[in-house]
């Protein structure tokens, strides 16, 4: 996934944040708070504490407030309201995840003299992102990176289902929140949604009419909403019409339920309805939201009486529309003009899904040195190995193992994965670009764009040299991959793509020097005590480093002649 800042994107986000609509509260008076630095931070970015000491967090701003903790040196935090001048200080209201707690809490900004806390201006508090044709950019704040998938998708009371696109935020609102809910975005056939039954047909006509007039249907039980579900929407708040970037829809807040509710501060959902302009695909969102001014859930009675005619409920709803209409900005996390400006991003040109990997092991032939090992077992696997491991949806890959003769050394880690390129990046699981662009460029010193997907770093890499196979090429380099101060294993790496385009190819073989064993440098790590090994470690590793990139092939086992061999004879499909 590409991580930028969309200047565009940026400039109306704080637009929106400075010109509010109507409904929120605004306060046009500058910020005074004398003998203070002037403030920094901004609501709506992240900030952090600057390195050396916590800074203490407080229930609210003041000296005299209860205190709740610290949050650490180099730490970060959301700005979720502020600044307040009290007792001598700039307060500002902050989320800091690592507390583990839901809402804000209140921090100083600094001294007379000196600043505490400093803004982080990140260029990936904008981030950019592209599923099969829809992209959007979404502050990274409030969530891990979304996944896309295909799904079905039906309407109540309706036989049969339509393949729709749908975008996932598995922790949307980070810590807090109520975590059974999904952040989703969907986009659906309209012509097929609309051909499944009459209830479905109904609903999205009366989609087009609401978005053609701009006329929110006040005084329905509730709004056109696609998919067609038998969950109601007891009170809509807030509605404003969107335009996206080849579209329109109306933004919202709701709870959608089966049965009477109790909205409490994580109820409430942003949603979102709409279609291209083109009329080709239905939008249906739904963003939980974390509202502070309303009350936590309880289990001690209800606001309101359910033997009675539903008048006591109506008026509940009705106060809690009041109340939300009422909200400040930050009043709302996400900011809603934050959601709004990440509607008004939306493309969506509907691509079809990516091809999944078409081969089998019997599709890659090769010739196999002695000295590399005895043979090569490749399988079919529906899901790339460490995605088991990272719990991302991931695209199937070949892989191929070595089988060594007894007495040759052998690890879990030789192995060569294949994978589908263009279904890899759809999933944004990995991007081939840089590697395309230096294999067609091969630019000098020879780059290493990508590596292998291990839960670890590589503090050494040396020998870097480009290689054709049969119907593709690559770059290939020895490193160390570690997550610790350990002795350095060299490593075999090779990556490449087919020619096609089509094919991504990863190799994974240890190597083994006794003449790195013996050396000076090794010797050296032998010597050093525990407790200096952190130090030294970053000399070591240069040391290793200028040691390997001058080493003989020969005095690698197998020779790295041998490897590279191997690697030359492979072909990828193909005759």
């Amino acid at each position: 996934m590409q991580i930028k800042t969309t200047t565009a994107v940026l400039l109306t986000f704080i637009l929106l944040l400075l010109n509010a609509p109507m409904n929120f509260a605004q306060d046009d008076d500058p910020f005074e708070c004398p003998d203070t630095l002037p403030p920094r931070l901004t609501m709506g970015y992240r900030g952090r504490v600057l390195p050396g000491d916590a800074n203490r967090i407080r229930a609210e701003p003041s000296l005299n407030a209860e205190s709740l903790g610290f949050i650490p040196g180099e730490a970060e935090f959301l700005v979720t309201g502020g600044p307040v001048c009290a007792d001598g200080f700039v307060w500002w209201s902050v989320f800091y995840e690592g507390r583990g707690v839901p809402g804000s809490v209140w921090t100083a900004e600094g001294s007379s003299g000196e600043y505490w806390l400093e803004p982080l201006y990140v260029p990936n508090f904008i981030t950019d992102y592209s599923y099969r044709g829809i992209s959007l950019s979404y502050s990274s704040s409030y969530g891990s990176s979304p996944t896309g998938s295909t799904i079905e998708i039906g309407a109540d009371g309706v036989d049969g289902t339509v393949d729709a696109v749908q975008i996932t935020y598995a922790s949307w609102l980070r810590d807090y929140g109520d975590p059974s809910k999904v952040a989703s975005i969907t986009v659906i056939p309209l012509d097929d949604y609309a051909a499944l039954g009459e209830s479905s047909a109904n609903e999205v006509d009366a989609l087009i009419t609401m978005l053609e007039t701009r006329t929110f249907p006040e005084g329905l039980d509730q709004p056109p909403f696609v998919p067609v579900t038998n969950a109601e929407q007891p009170y809509q708040a807030l509605p404003q019409f969107l335009e996206f970037q080849n579209g329109i829809g109306v933004r919202y807040l709701t709870t959608p339920v089966e049965h009477f509710v109790t909205v409490s501060n994580t109820a409430p959902d942003y949603t979102f309805v709409g279609m291209t302009d083109d009329r080709s695909q239905l939008i249906s969102i739904s963003l939980p939201l974390y509202v502070p001014i309303l009350p936590e859930s309880s289990e001690e009675g209800l606001p309101y009486q359910t033997d009675d005619d539903g008048s006591s409920y109506a008026q509940y709803l009705n106060d809690i529309e009041t109340l939300l209409e009422s909200g400040t900005i930050d009043d709302f996390l996400p900011f809603l003009p934050a959601l709004d400006t990440m509607m008004e991003s939306l493309l969506i040109e509907v691509e079809p899904p990516a091809p999944t990997l078409e081969l089998s092991p019997d599709d890659v032939t090769y010739e196999f040195p002695d000295s590399v090992g005895v043979s090569l077992v490749g399988q079919y696997l529906d899901i790339e190995p460490f995605a088991d491991f990272t719990g991302e949806e991931a695209p199937p890959v070949l892989r191929f193992e070595f089988e060594m003769e007894e007495g040759q050394f052998n690890s879990n880690w030789n192995q060569i994965l294949i994978y589908p390129v263009a279904l890899t990046e759809e999933l944004n699981l990995r991007d081939f670009s840089d590697l395309a662009e230096a294999l067609e460029n091969r630019p000098s010193p020879v780059p290493i764009v990508i590596g292998p997907r291990i839960n670890a770093g590589m503090p050494l890499y040396t020998r870097a040299e480009y290689i054709h196979f049969q119907n593709g090429s690559g770059i290939r380099y020895i490193a160390h991959i570690t997550q610790d101060f350990t002795q350095v294993s060299p490593l075999y790496i090779f990556t490449g793509l087919s020619d096609d385009g089509l094919h991504y190819i990863e190799i994974i073989y240890f190597l083994q020097s006794d003449a790195l064993l013996n050396a000076e440098i090794t010797q050296e790590l032998y010597a050093t005590s525990f407790d200096d090994l952190s130090g030294f470690y970053r000399d070591y590793i240069d040391g290793v480093a200028e040691f390997l990139d001058s080493a003989a092939p020969d005095t690698f086992t197998p020779n790295l002649n041998d490897v590279d061999a191997f690697v030359r004879s492979i072909q990828i499909g193909g005759e």
